[in-house]
């Protein structure tokens, strides 16, 4: 006899094929939307926006077709940008590559798809440019991954925003004014009578403020200056009575009167000036801030490009950071270390099949180490080369220069250099300007955002989004004409250091796919590129390797798909499984003459 509760069980197992077939759809159903829920989407996170709105044309003056950017609005997984043209009025979005996308003109790049759409028409050469802008800097693009159940949210309220707004603007300098009353009353006269004290006074709520709520909870300075500067001026009045004396009357006329004049200016934004060049944003913002050194102790990959770059540089804050990459132990073997970008990581693929990690394989009496990192340039190569070299036993160093954006992204911002970029140039050669990032208050006061109350008010003024587009404006980059000194000045410097440590030195010459498949590869602004690079090594007298030859032969014989990652028809600039072995291979046949010794000049 059956136990009843393996009734509806046995009888489910007995149950007709139709109704099987039935219970088995109904699972599936049931399992889908939670497998859905916990597959991650891609989405564009608040840090992303400023990324984005260079991409889309905020910030620049020089948009084809004489067009000017309106606005730019983020939603999650989609931003939309508006332009303003002589004879037109367009609108692009930027989604994920792999998005359904709606109707418009269709682009797609390497991590994006570009919907273009206007009336009476959208200028192609507007779409052109934008394009090539987000082609430009989209190598140092990653989309941050959510679960799909958030993917759909509604928005934050904002009204938490507003209620945190009012009680600094009028909590602190009433709480301060309760504070100076109560003081006043125990010593039974005035206080802080004169300048002087009342300076003192104001200048301690502020440090106070700044130590308390910046240095010990992350808020932002200005949010603790201007708390410091309220509670301050309200406990100096409330010290000396003089609310007592002027009245309440005239204090509510004078806040009317700041209100009134707020009013006009926020009317003459909205209807003298342009729209303002700015994101709106979709979230409230943050009093508390995020950590900006969250990312110390010992080394865990974060998926933020970036963030791990800035650990591999400062390997003593991130135990184990530089053992992720290669064992402490090297076997007695020689070790050639292989620096570069996305390239040379083996983005796209398992780091496991990157081309260093195939001539492991092939040469196994070398320990070949892969010190790619994505998104990174020959700056930064320099410097990740040098804690090598200065932390563990290295014989050989190669720099990888990638023609298709590595003079592009020299010189870019680094979060832990103070948001610029990791060199300065001088006449006695390149220094590093960050030989320890910052701590977390002083990344907190160089990069503190607007006051509380102006960043929420951006939800509905124009005014206060003006205000934040021109605070929140990035640094003034390195001028572009001085990408190839630079590049010299950091070739020259990589000699020099590495001969100073005994270490041999070569620089290798990766292509760019886009060219080597167009119909005069040799035209291409890559092999220009290319042929200015080769001959700046060879003028400093630095051991190169050019592989364009290599990879326009292969490329030409068998078709790029081979050498290159190809998914669902779109066509990435990294290596394939396939492309990395037979790289490897051929590499390793270069590499003895690389290093070959030379004849001393007679």
């Amino acid at each position: 006899m059956l136990m009843s509760g393996a009734g509806p069980v046995r009888s489910a197992v007995r149950a007709p094929n139709a109704l099987r077939v039935a219970l088995f759809v109904s699972a599936a159903c049931l399992v889908a939307p939670l497998a859905r829920a916990i597959e991650p989407t891609p989405v564009i996170s608040p840090a992303q926006a400023e990324q984005i709105g260079e991409m889309l044309g905020i910030g620049t003056k020089d948009l084809p077709e004489q067009c000017h950017i309106v606005g730019v609005s983020i939603d999650h997984a989609v931003a939309v940008a508006k332009y303003a043209c002589p004879t037109a009025k367009a609108e692009i979005s930027l989604q994920h590559r792999d998005a359904e996308v709606g109707a418009g003109t269709v682009t797609r790049t390497e991590k994006f798809s570009l919907v273009a759409s206007g009336k009476p028409h959208v200028p192609q050469e507007l779409v052109d440019g934008i394009t090539d802008r987000v082609r430009r800097r989209e190598g140092s693009f990653e989309w941050t991954l959510l679960p799909s159940a958030s993917r759909d949210r509604a928005p934050k309220p904002w009204w938490p925003a507003w209620i945190i707004s009012l009680a600094l603007l009028f909590g602190a300098p009433l709480s301060g004014h309760v504070a100076g009353a109560l003081a006043r009353w125990l010593r039974g006269r005035d206080l802080l009578r004169g300048s002087i004290p009342s300076l003192v006074v104001l200048g301690a709520t502020v440090a106070l403020a700044v130590l308390v709520a910046t240095r010990r909870w992350h808020v932002g300075l200005w949010d603790s200056v201007l708390a410091g500067v309220l509670f301050g001026t309200g406990a100096v009045l409330g010290a000396r009575g003089a609310l007592a004396r002027v009245g309440w009357a005239s204090v509510l006329l004078s806040i009317g009167s700041a209100a009134l004049s707020l009013a006009v200016a926020e009317i003459a934004s909205r209807t003298l000036l342009p729209a303002p060049r700015a994101i709106v944003p979709r979230d409230p913002p943050k009093l508390v801030l995020d950590d900006p050194n969250a990312h110390t102790g010992p080394f865990q990959p974060s998926g933020d490009w970036k963030q791990d770059a800035c650990a591999f540089l400062y390997p003593d804050l991130h135990p184990g950071v530089l053992e992720s990459r290669a064992p402490a132990d090297d076997g007695g073997r020689p070790v050639v270390l292989h620096v570069g970008d996305s390239m040379v990581q083996g983005c796209g693929l398992p780091i496991s099949e990157s081309f260093p990690a195939r001539l492991a394989e092939i040469d196994p009496a070398t320990l070949h180490v892969n010190a790619g990192l994505a998104a990174m340039s020959v700056d930064y190569y320099l410097l990740h080369a040098e804690r090598w070299v200065t932390r563990r036993r290295v014989d050989r160093v190669i720099f990888y220069v990638f023609v298709g954006n590595d003079l592009d992204e020299i010189d870019q911002q680094m979060p832990c250099c103070w948001g610029g970029p990791l060199l300065d140039y001088g006449p006695d050669g390149v220094r590093e300007r960050c030989s320890r990032p910052a701590s977390s208050a002083d990344a907190l006061a160089w990069h503190s955002p607007l006051p509380y109350p102006l960043r929420a008010a951006t939800k509905f003024s124009s005014l206060a989004l003006r205000i934040a587009t021109l605070r929140s404006r990035p640094r003034p980059k390195r001028e572009h004409d001085s990408r190839w000194p630079h590049f010299e000045a950091v070739m020259r410097a990589a000699r020099d250091r590495m001969g100073a440590h005994g270490v041999g030195f070569a620089v290798v010459l990766l292509p760019l796919r886009e060219a080597l498949q167009s119909a005069e590869p040799k035209q291409s602004e890559a092999y220009a590129i290319r042929t200015r690079a080769l001959e700046t090594c060879n003028r400093l007298g630095i051991r190169t390797l050019d592989t364009w030859d290599f990879f326009e032969d292969a490329v030409r014989r068998t078709g790029p798909a081979r050498w290159f990652i190809t998914r669902d028809g779109f066509e990435d600039l990294h290596f394939s499984a396939e492309g990395n072995d037979q790289f490897a291979r051929w590499l390793a046949g270069q590499l003895a003459g690389l290093f070959a010794p030379r004849e001393a000049p007679k």
